[in-house]
């Protein structure tokens, strides 16, 4: 009897013992994959897909494609959950009853609501070949990250802004860099120009008033790091920040 009771006990150690399965973790994550259809403003829809994959830490991240506005596979953007609402930069949603996904996307201002079902894009047409003679670039200039931005010129000099963060001025002649200035997020509108100043908003939430007079053309090309140096030889010089 004592020999049957202590193998009944040995087996319920070891039965103990192993491990149990993470309920979370053996659950499929349901976001996990390409959601395809329509963002609306003013009257207007445009296609857009949001693509969530896990990264390599394991947490939640979303890519997001626009084709009519030209934007591919941006991101990763960390997809954050409080209840049943999710948040990934200017992205809110949540799951519908209907498995689809309903949100918004802040963009400009505006808050453009979408629906959206499992599936991918549709593929894009072929390029229609181009006729007659293909020009080339007089010059090019390579920043961290793609370019959404417009320029702006005034003497000689090319402003823009990059989603590496950065403002750039470049010389029109040959392209080559005068100065740069590193804000907290990307910068994506076309720059003011209003005389001696340039203005530029970026994604950090702040609007910069720049001094242009502070990119000169004699070349040296370092990232602003001391804002408080009397001189600022080819930088550019934040005068106000709002």
């Amino acid at each position: 009897m004592r020999r049957f009771i202590y193998l009944n006990l040995l087996l319920l150690s070891a039965a103990l013992m192993v491990p149990t399965p993470n309920l979370a973790q053996t659950m499929p994550d349901v976001l996990i994959g390409t959601w395809t259809g329509q963002a609306h403003y003013a009257g207007e829809s445009k296609l857009i897909a949001l693509r969530f994959e896990l990264n390599k830490k394991g947490a939640k991240v979303l890519f997001f494609d626009i084709p009519d506005m030209k934007f591919q596979n941006m991101g990763p953007i960390p997809v954050t959950q409080q209840g049943e609402q999710y948040k990934a930069s200017e992205f809110s949603f949540q799951l519908a009853p209907d498995k689809s996904i309903t949100g918004t996307l802040s963009f400009d201002g505006h808050d453009l609501p979408f629906k959206l079902e499992p599936g991918s894009l549709p593929a894009a047409p072929a390029p229609t070949p181009m006729a007659g003679p293909v020009a080339s670039p007089v010059w090019t200039f390579k920043t961290g990250d793609a370019i959404w931005s417009s320029p702006a010129i005034a003497d000689n000099t090319v402003y823009f802004g990059s989603n590496d963060g950065m403002i750039y001025a470049l010389s029109t002649k040959d392209g080559k860099e005068l100065s740069r200035f590193k804000t907290g997020g990307r910068v994506m509108g076309c720059p003011t120009l209003d005389g001696h100043y340039l203005y530029a908003l970026s994604d950090d939430g702040y609007l910069y008033k720049l001094d242009r007079r502070s990119a000169s053309s004699s070349g040296n090309s370092t990232p602003m790091a001391a804002l408080s140096h009397a001189s600022f030889p080819a930088r550019l010089r934040p005068l106000m920040t709002i």
